[in-house]
């Protein structure tokens, strides 16, 4: 008996130590990697394989070259 109220009294009453930190809240710090995720699977990995497909299809290999390497300089 004593140990089950050990563990209920200790264990269901007791904060995480991380309760008082200011940016340590899980929910806002989730959020952000959630749309960093949505974005980059969105426009990054499909958008980018689409066009790439796309001026594959549509120009010549030596064509498409030249304007991949133009879209991709910096």
């Amino acid at each position: 008996m004593d140990f089950f109220f050990f563990f209920f009294f200790f264990i269901l009453n007791s904060k995480p130590f991380t309760n008082d930190f200011e940016r340590a809240d899980i929910h806002e710090l989730i959020a952000p990697d959630l749309l960093h995720q949505l974005i980059k699977g969105t426009f990054k990995d499909h958008l980018v394989d689409w066009v790439q497909d796309y001026i594959n299809a549509h120009n010549s290999d030596a064509q498409a070259k030249v304007i991949m390497d133009d879209i991709d300089r910096r």
